[in-house]
């Protein structure tokens, strides 16, 4: 019979809950490789200061309170090595079609050689300030920007209809969109 020492690789105990006490069982003793059972098995416990929840990530003590305004972030150490924090990682920008836009990474709507037409709507579900959308948009007539209150031009391009105009939408804040437009040549 193979026998060998308990160790944390060969053996995870189960932590005994119990009410209005905070003791964690402690085991050692002998695992017998072959049957999968513990011989001579001796259980004792200390006291601890709290046993905590760690359920979730975010209850863990070196890291963000919630997720609020968290998404398309990931957790990464932060720069003084003590703890955790949700970063924005600049992920290359995707190719998507449509004039449904938003704000989550950054991406390239259409393309020179096919572009939309039509009125544009934003979506502003977890949008992530200052992220830059191209697009690219050849209509009769000038589109809409809807999903936003606050939509503001920069600059003074101007919509040439029955053209190529490439679009540029950043989100600035909640419920404002800022863009441009320009074309080709």
């Amino acid at each position: 019979m193979a026998l060998s020492k308990i160790n944390k690789k060969n053996f995870h105990p189960q932590r005994i809950s119990r009410s209005n006490d905070d003791y964690m069982p402690i085991y050692s003793g002998i695992l017998n490789e072959i049957t999968g059972q513990i011989e001579a098995q001796y259980i004792t416990t200390i006291e601890c200061q709290a046993l905590i929840d760690l359920t979730t990530f975010i209850t863990l003590a070196d890291t963000p309170a919630d997720y609020t305004g968290q998404s398309g972030r990931v957790a990464a150490v932060k720069a003084t090595e003590d703890g955790l924090e949700f970063i924005r990682v600049d992920l290359p920008r995707a190719q998507v079609f449509g004039v449904a836009v938003d704000f989550l990474g950054e991406k390239v709507y259409n393309k020179a050689t096919a572009p939309i037409t039509g009125n544009i709507t934003i979506d502003q579900t977890g949008a992530v300030l200052g992220i830059v959308q191209k697009m690219y948009h050849n209509d009769a007539v000038s589109p809409t920007i809807t999903g936003v209150s606050d939509v503001q031009i920069i600059g003074t391009g101007t919509y040439v209809l029955g053209a190529l105009n490439i679009i540029y939408l950043e989100w600035t804040e909640t419920d404002r969109v800022e863009y441009w437009i320009t074309q080709e040549g």
